[in-house]
């Protein structure tokens, strides 16, 4: 048998000749021994440089490496049954074909590069189900841009799929506590974060929007912008102004629908139509208030109201001084589907009533008032002195009600310069006799007149003096027959005038007889 050979203590190339047939010899590397045949021999400590295996199956069958620093490796095909590598670091490895059973590595440094011969370029390596290290197309990511479900993008971050039901991301704060926030924020070359989009826990009230409340916010002192097909719609500008249709409200809102022809519809209100024909808000109401009121509660209210098939109205309304922070508006007007203007009333026959008040304007340009104990209508004139009312008739004044100073006068159109054919009045005298006046008592009030004259006897006398009236299909009356006396007034003076003419002149006579007596 050969004599055991050292290496550590060798000068030069081992011959084989000092090994013995069966490879049985003991060999030292560093401070091992290693039996070269079928002797299993662990190495400690060892550092192997440019190690080349150019043919052959490598087979590392329960390897324990301690400290391995591998410069370069070239390995064709590498079978490791169970390896466990304390610390590893691989400055260029080239692996065609590796099956590792069980691989635990507790610190493991590639210096340079480590090179893959299979798998999707740009793909990020995971482990799948199996937990097989495995590549694709789904997760790429380029060394700029990271997209998942599209091979390539030109964005820092993509997501795309196709699914016939809900598809999109999840960001989840499972944390319930008061300042729990889920959000998603945005910076720009001004702040690195300045906007968010956020969505508060159920315990958060003091952030934006409250507890539950989803937020958009700008930190910067500027609008958020809202825009469809490529053209801004709205915006909410840094004092909080919102402009819909322009960017630069001057209110906190501001509506604007453009200049065309077609502009139309600014705003638009609707309500429940199930309440019932008009019902305060069947069909949209707008309501005024501030802090002052409960919610739900204000000042005033203006809605519209639906009138089924015969159209619709809207109604104005205010709450009484002493209703408390939960008054509701009364209806104090409304213009109803007929554009009739009723105030303090929601009847347009004022006229045929016996009690109420009101005020109803129609849509012919008719004016009905009704009190029970005041004045249905108040003309109030300051500073200066004159018509308190004008009456026209075809644009052209035909009658005043004025004030002088002292006397209220009820004017007629009497101008000279309106007249023509002017020349003294023929006899009135005779007229004014044929009229009769009469005594009579009033059917409803039962007040008795004890001068008066009847309309259908005064027409044929003086018929300037009266306007007849009209009948209901029934024979009961719809207008009254009416009579202004105050054209009997020239009348009466020419009589007057008349009877003296007839006094001055037996006035004469008397005194001529008397003084031939």
């Amino acid at each position: 048998m050969a004599v055991p050979y050292t290496f550590g203590t060798a000068t030069s190339s081992i011959p084989l000749s000092q090994l013995d047939s069966n490879f049985n010899t003991v060999i030292t590397l560093g401070n091992t021994a290693i039996q070269l045949g079928n002797t299993v021999t662990t190495l400690n400590n060892m550092t192997l440089a440019n190690v080349t295996i150019s043919s052959g199956n490598v087979t590392l069958t329960n390897v324990s490496i301690t400290t391995a620093n591998v410069t370069t490796a070239n390995i064709t095909t590498a079978v490791i049954g169970t390896e466990t590598v304390t610390t590893s670091t691989i400055t260029t490895a080239n692996v065609t074909t590796a099956n590792i059973t069980t691989d635990n590595i507790t610190n493991g440094t590639v210096i340079t590069s480590l090179t893959l011969s299979y798998g999707t370029a740009n793909g990020v390596a995971y482990l799948n189900g199996s937990k097989v290290l495995t590549t694709g197309s789904a997760f790429v990511f380029d060394g700029t841009n990271v997209s998942l479900g599209v091979s390539s993008t030109s964005y820092k971050f993509e997501v795309q799929g196709s699914a016939n039901t809900y598809f999109g991301q999840r960001i989840y704060n499972t944390n319930a506590g008061s300042s729990a926030v889920t959000y998603l924020q945005l910076g720009n070359d001004t702040n690195g974060a300045t906007a968010q989009l956020g969505l508060n826990s159920s315990t958060n009230t003091t952030n934006f929007g409250g507890a539950n409340g989803l937020y958009l916010s700008n930190g910067l002192s500027a609008p958020i912008a809202f825009a469809t097909a490529g053209s801004e719609r709205m915006r909410i500008d840094s004092s909080g102004n919102v402009g819909i249709g322009t960017s630069s409200p001057s209110s906190k809102l501001t509506v604007f629908a453009g200049d065309s022809a077609t502009a139309v519809n600014q705003v638009i209100f609707s309500g429940g139509r199930s309440l019932g024909a008009n019902v305060v808000g069947s069909a949209g109401a707008m309501l005024f208030t501030n802090s002052y009121w409960t919610s739900g509660y204000g000042s005033a209210l203006i809605s519209g109201l639906d009138s089924g098939s015969s159209g619709g109205g809207l109604t104005f309304g205010t709450t009484t001084n002493g209703g408390g922070t939960t008054g509701t508006p009364s209806e104090r007007m409304r213009i109803d589907s007929s554009g009739n203007l009723l105030v303090g009333t929601t009847l347009t026959n004022l006229y045929a009533q016996t009690s109420g008040k009101g005020l109803c304007y129609r849509n012919s340009a008719s004016l009905d008032v009704l009190t029970t104990s005041d004045n249905c209508i108040i003309l109030n004139r300051t500073t200066t002195t004159g018509q308190l009312q004008e009456f026209r008739y075809n644009g052209t004044a035909v009658g005043s009600i004025s004030y002088n100073g002292s006397l209220t006068l009820y004017n007629q159109t009497s101008d000279q310069r309106l007249k023509e054919n002017i020349v003294d009045a023929e006899t009135a005298l005779t007229t004014i006799l044929q009229i009769k006046v009469r005594a009579f008592d009033w059917i409803e009030s039962k007040r008795h007149e004890k001068h008066g004259v009847v309309a259908q006897e005064l027409k044929d006398i003086a018929p300037q003096c009266v306007t007849e009236g009209t009948n209901h299909e029934d024979g009961s009356i719809d207008i009254p027959w009416q009579v202004d006396t105050s054209p009997l007034v020239p009348m009466l003076i020419k009589a007057i005038q008349e009877q003296q003419a007839v006094i001055t002149s037996l006035t004469a006579r008397i005194t001529a007889l008397e003084s031939k007596g």
